[in-house]
């Protein structure tokens, strides 16, 4: 009887194919293109950090900041999907709509101005433009074949999102900011 015989090409390929995929990770997650800002755990069984699902009606005192939903075609109250909530590490809001639209609320974290926040996306290379929504400057991002669109600002202290999953036009995720924020300034 003979010893069995190793198959010297599987550990090759099992040994090439670890190495390979730790690389191909390392290499996106240290890719040279810029990246929008990012929300973790955006699209996963549980879209943000220690979140946790919740009706609408509540979502504002669990949070502890207003969670103004636009009313536009594609997002209004009537087509609210989901709602979630976390408050650590800090507080914020997601709002999931059936269009693909996806509303996200946090606390403005940004040192700068929104206008020189702005500016800094464009000059690292992300194809956005700086609009004026009333009286608030907004960053709109145009869709493209490997990111969604969305529309970035800041209001009452807060930071927004406006994302569009799905087929949408830049004027048609603007116009969903633009309804956010004509609710929260009518209430100041």
């Amino acid at each position: 009887m003979h010893p069995r015989r190793v198959n010297h090409k599987v550990f090759f390929l099992v040994g090439i194919s670890i190495p390979i995929a730790v690389l191909g990770i390392a290499l996106v997650a240290g890719s040279s293109k810029p990246s929008q800002p990012v929300v973790l755990g955006v699209d996963r069984a549980i879209p943000i950090p220690g979140g946790y699902r919740i009706d609408l009606n509540n979502a504002s005192a669990a949070v502890g900041f207003p969670v103004p939903i636009p009313n536009t075609p594609n997002a209004s109250t009537s087509s609210v999907k989901a709602v979630w909530v976390s408050t650590k590490p800090s507080p914020q809001a997601l709002v999931d709509f059936s269009s693909g639209v996806r509303e996200i609320i946090y606390p403005n974290e940004i040192s700068d101005s929104f206008e020189r926040w702005s500016r800094k996306q464009i000059a690292e290379g992300i194809p956005g433009r700086i609009i004026q929504l009333d009286s608030v400057t907004a960053f709109s991002v145009p869709q493209d074949s490997e990111d969604p669109g969305s529309v970035s600002f800041v209001c009452q202290g807060l930071f927004f999102q406006v994302i569009g999953h799905g087929d949408f036009t830049s004027k048609e995720l603007e116009d969903a900011a633009a309804s956010i924020i004509d609710q929260l300034t009518a209430t100041v």
